[in-house]
Parts: structure tokens; C-alpha cells; sequence
């Protein structure tokens, strides 16, 4: 299994930029879906997994926390859309925008699962639709 470090340090390389962040988002995301087993649309972003994280950083503000991921996100994004083998990697095919920027931390969760794109992850198992 892939780690959420590796898979987030794929997309942003050895920047400065601080992304516990969204490496903790990743694995609270892979653990709900994965070993809890709760489906995606069971998982509310601002309830069950930004309030995790910023306890795990010991952040005074969950909202802080919250801005840092999607911004995070967001930036990963703007990375991936622009190098076509980190869209093949991860996603699969390519897609223009994502719908909300949480998608991207259930893109990685389904990689560290899966370790395959998630498009060809989703025609196998139809229940991971977002």
C-alpha cells in the first residue's frame, strides 16, 4: 500500500509548501471508506474529516484547517490537470474541474487502496461513485 506522504509528495514534490494537512485528510478519508467501511456519500467532509485532522495537528481553529486542505486541493488540482501522467495515475482520464476540492482526498484514499487510476477502479466497484 501506498502512503498518503508519498502519494501527496508525488503531486507537489519537495516544495516548502506544509502538507500534513492533506496527507492526514487522505488517511482519515482511507479509514473511513476503507476499514470502517462507510460509503462516500455517508462521509461529510466538514464534519468527519476536517475535525479529525485539525485535532491531529492541534489546531485552535478547525475552520483554519479547513481553508489549508482546500486550498491544498485546489493546488494539487492545478497540478495534476497540467502533467497528463499524474491525470493518468490518479484519476484515469481526464477531467477538467473537480466538483468540490474534497474529491481529491477520495481520489488519493482510492489510490492508496487500489493503486490504479480511479476511473478504472470505479468500473469495478460502482459503489465508490461520488
Amino acid at each position: 500500500m501506498v502512503s498518503a506522504n508519498n502519494l501527496v509528495r508525488s503531486i507537489f514534490g519537495f516544495s516548502r509548501c506544509n502538507i500534513r494537512a492533506l496527507v492526514c485528510s487522505v488517511e482519515v478519508a482511507y479509514d473511513l471508506m476503507f476499514v470502517q467501511g462507510r460509503t462516500r456519500d455517508s462521509i461529510y467532509v466538514t464534519k468527519d474529516i476536517y475535525p479529525v485532522v485539525a485535532k491531529e495537528l492541534c489546531a485552535k481553529e478547525c475552520d483554519t484547517v479547513a481553508r489549508h486542505i482546500e486550498r491544498l486541493c485546489n493546488r494539487g488540482w492545478e497540478r495534476i490537470k497540467r502533467d497528463q501522467k499524474l491525470m493518468d495515475r490518479f484519476v484515469g482520464n481526464h477531467a477538467e474541474e473537480l466538483d468540490a476540492p474534497s474529491e481529491l482526498i477520495f481520489f488519493l484514499a482510492c489510490y492508496m487502496k487500489y493503486e490504479r487510476p480511479f476511473r478504472e477502479v470505479l468500473e469495478q466497484e460502482p459503489a465508490l461513485t461520488f
